[in-house]
């Protein structure tokens, strides 16, 4: 190797590590956006929700720069789809379906994130992965104490103001007892935060001993802070998505049944599952009667979880048959593209995030982009079992629990934080597909190493 070819390779290397210090700086601002509409500055509320933008577009004119996009066919497919779709908000514009800021907003929720999985499939190894779950550990325990002072305080409380200059209080699960917001700008980001705790503990667990990243007293003290926030949630979301982790994980075990070392893993993660348990129903006894409450409550007025997923997120009966080919405009069905029209947040299309999809973009782009988002689980459920089967462990399917359902059908181009959470976690399930998967190295750092 030449001099100059040496250089192209320390610039490229510099620049990979600029990538990943980047999808660092995104994920914190996952947190701090929601702290910085509601406390510090609720009268820029609306600047600070594009907050994250800046640091994408610097990770893509490096990735540009450097010539660090991913060359994968699907990632080429999706940066088609991305014009196709530039292309459509355009041609709605024209025919004056949609207005130009509408449009332009639309397409972002789209797919301006998109890049930024694959980028993190291609550019995240170990060390990345170790560090991206570490502050996601790290992070529960003061989240922990504030989500406990807000149950703790009215719906009116500073604490658990909404977002915006003129916000008013926060939502309840029954009376005047809160359903926590967390840092986040909305309820939504702990119901996703909460499990994607879960998930990175467990990843910290099926770690070999020499990589895990937490101490076991600080594991413990991760632990039953991820047990604090999930009793105070007051969320059916919450923990319907920590339970599909945990059967995502026994699924990730099933497939390993011909692994004698597996077994004894499952029998140390049932124990701990039965601790979780006895520490939920002892510590927070009364948490547990407002739950039994809130889900008697939903079940009454909303039908129960499974009536929910089957109606509420996938159904289409809001679409009419005089629906233009075109569609309604991209965007115009979201929080806020609804804000950006009426100036007021209200969902005035469609509840049900495929609902909305086929009539912001026409049935035939919109049943397009539907059919692309299943594309895009199809890929990551086959390589999280390629993952689990050749590294020998069950992560790999944890992060498909955790992220699936929101890639398939959750609101992923309507609310800032189904965005965020949904195309991160989507990178960060792909990376750790390849990283179990690819890395020769994890054949010996497997579940056998873990146990042996």
């Amino acid at each position: 190797m030449n001099k100059l070819e040496l250089v192209k390779v320390l610039k490229k290397e510099d620049a990979v590590k600029k990538i990943n210090n980047a999808i660092i700086v995104f994920y914190i601002l996952m947190f701090l956006e929601g702290m910085l509409r509601k406390w510090v500055a609720p009268q820029l509320s609306s600047l600070f929700f594009f907050i994250k933008d800046p640091v994408l577009i610097y990770m893509y004119y490096i990735c540009w720069r450097f010539r660090l996009f991913p060359q994968t066919v699907l990632f080429r497919v999706s940066s088609i789809l991305a014009i196709l779709y530039l292309f459509l908000s355009i041609t709605q514009m024209l025919i004056n379906v949609s207005s130009f800021v509408i449009s332009i907003y639309g397409w972002r929720n789209y797919f301006m994130f998109m890049p930024l999985a694959f980028i993190m499939e291609k550019h995240m190894g170990k060390k990345e992965l170790i560090r991206f779950a570490k502050i996601t550990c790290y992070l529960g325990i003061p989240i922990a104490i504030l989500t406990y002072i807000q149950y703790l305080n009215p719906p009116d409380a500073f604490i658990n103001r909404n977002v915006g200059e003129n916000s008013g209080a926060g939502f309840t699960v029954i009376g005047n007892i809160v359903r926590p917001y967390g840092p986040f700008s909305f309820v939504t980001g702990m119901a996703f935060y909460t499990p994607s705790l879960l998930a990175m503990l467990l990843f910290n667990f099926f770690l070999p001993n020499k990589d895990r990243f937490l101490s076991k007293s600080m594991f413990f003290i991760c632990f039953c802070a991820f047990i604090s926030n999930i009793a105070v949630s007051g969320s059916r979301g919450t923990f319907g998505i920590a339970l599909i982790v945990i059967a995502f994980a026994f699924i990730g075990f099933l497939l390993l049944a011909n692994n004698k070392k597996a077994l004894q893993s499952l029998i140390i993660f049932l124990c701990g599952a039965i601790f979780a348990i006895l520490i939920y129903v002892t510590v927070f006894s009364a948490e547990i009667d407002i739950m039994t409450q809130r889900f008697e409550q939903a079940g009454a007025s909303e039908g129960s979880a499974v009536d929910r997923i089957a109606t509420n997120f996938v159904s289409f009966e809001d679409i009419s048959t005089e629906l233009s080919f075109w569609g309604q405009g991209i965007g115009l069905g979201s929080s806020g593209g609804s804000f950006l029209q009426t100036g007021t947040v209200q969902f005035n299309i469609a509840e049900s995030d495929w609902g909305k999809i086929v009539v912001e973009c026409g049935v035939f782009f919109g049943f397009m982009y539907i059919g692309y988002r299943m594309i895009l689980c199809l890929y990551m459920v086959t390589g999280a079992v390629k993952g689990t089967l050749k590294g020998i462990n069950p992560i790999p399917m944890v992060l498909v629990g955790f992220e699936l359902q929101t890639l398939l059908y959750g609101q992923m181009v309507s609310t800032g934080i189904h965005l965020a959470y949904g195309w991160a976690f989507l990178g960060i399930s792909l990376a750790i597909n390849k990283m179990y998967a690819n890395n020769l190295e994890l054949e010996e750092r497997s579940l056998n190493s873990n146990n042996g």
